[in-house]
Formats: structure tokens, sequence, C-alpha cells
């Protein structure tokens, strides 16, 4: 009777044995696999503290790993339609972007108008840059909140003070819009304004009273700014 129990639990432990070593199966993979979909950037921390850049797409493996994924391009827009009063991101599937209202800015001769424009951020993938990135803001959201939004105001800003809202609208649309990717590729110019005064050289007679004939008399004085 013993041998026969014995040989009856056997094949017990066995499946029992085989179903906990399916069961650490899964649950490895299931921290260690993932999948990098295209057109995403991964930082990954392994359990040994080692941190990797991943751009590749397909299945990879980390012996329990934690990512995060990262857009490789993110949208900040200002366009009719976003908030009225509060700047917010859409978050879905990972995929980020920041949509804001028109853009109250001031042109150089102290007009103002509601700007509306358009810039994609593209993220570094090489690892040294995009792990500084990933250290400093953690994730996408706070790149947004804490950089990328504060620089598309302050550059759209700063872009109006190139010129006055009469060059503007006489021609000057597409100066604007090409100084504006410059400033935000290279950097923001810093621009002031300066009034120099000068005294004028010789005389000048004139006059709007046509019936003072040819002979007017001086005006003004000698100086100009």
């Amino acid at each position: 009777m013993i041998t026969e129990k014995l040989k009856g639990a056997m094949p017990l432990g066995r499946v029992a044995v085989g179903v906990i070593s399916i069961l650490a199966l899964l649950i490895v993979a299931n921290k260690s696999i993932f999948y990098a979909e295209p057109g995403y950037v991964y930082h990954v921390r392994t359990i040994t503290g080692q941190e990797k850049v991943v751009s590749d797409v397909g299945y990879q493996f980390f012996l329990f790993g934690r990512w995060n994924s990262w857009k490789r391009a993110l949208t900040v827009q200002a366009v009719r339609g976003g908030s009225e009063t509060l700047d917010y991101v859409e978050v879905e599937n990972s995929e980020t972007s920041a949509a804001l209202p028109p853009q109250n800015i001031m042109f150089l001769d102290q007009v103002d108008a509601n700007a509306q424009a358009t810039v994609r951020f593209t993220i570094p993938t090489d690892p040294d840059s995009f792990l500084h990135l990933a250290h400093e803001y953690r994730t996408p959201e706070n790149l947004l909140r804490t950089a990328l939004i504060p620089a598309f105001k302050e550059t759209l800003q700063a872009n109006a003070s190139l010129m006055s809202a009469e060059e503007y609208y006489s021609g000057g649309r597409t100066e604007f819009n090409t100084e504006f990717e410059n400033q935000m590729i290279n950097g923001i110019y810093i621009v002031r304004r300066e009034e120099i005064s000068q005294k004028r050289v010789g005389e000048i007679k004139g006059s709007a009273n046509v019936a003072m004939g040819t002979e007017q008399q001086d005006y003004g004085d000698d100086a100009k700014v």
C-alpha cells in the first residue's frame, strides 16, 4: 500500500514542479521582455543598475529591467481651439504633445497680435545625450512642461521683437517665419532699442505753409534722433 501511494504521488510532484517552472518563466518574461515600437526611444534600467538606450524595433530582453518610452518627436503648437486659460498636455499611448491657445505677442512698434505656430522637437538617440535628457527630466511630460513649452513661448515673443507690425503685414511674414525657425534651432536673439542723438549738418529751411512762398524761415533745432 505504501509503495502504491508513493508511485501515485510522484507524477503529481512532477506536475507541480512543471507548473511552478512555467509560472516562473512567465514572471521573468513579463519583467524582462518588451516590444520596442517604431517611432520611440526607450530608457531601460536593469536589475544590475545598468542603463540602456533602445531605439531598434522588435522584442527586447533585459533581465528584470524597467523601461519607459519617449516619442522621437514631441509637438508644441499654438492653434485655435486650444485651452483658453490653461496649458495642457495630451497623452495617449505615449504620444505626447502640447496644444496651447494662440499666443499674444508684441511687435517692435508696440502693436500686439495673436500668433499661431507649431514646432516639433526631435529627441536625441545617441546614448550620452538621451541619458542626460532622461536623468534631468525623467518623463516626456516633464520635458514639455518645464523646458519645451516655455522655450516655445519665449522664442515666439522674441521673434516679434525683430520687426514692426507694419513690416510684417507689408510682406515680412516669410522673414518672420524663417527667423522663428532659426531661433528655435540656434537660440534666441537679444534685441534692444537704442536711440542715438546727432547734430544735423547744414541749415534746414521749410514749412508746410504754402502761403509763405519760397523764402521760408528756418524751423526746428539742429538735433535729430
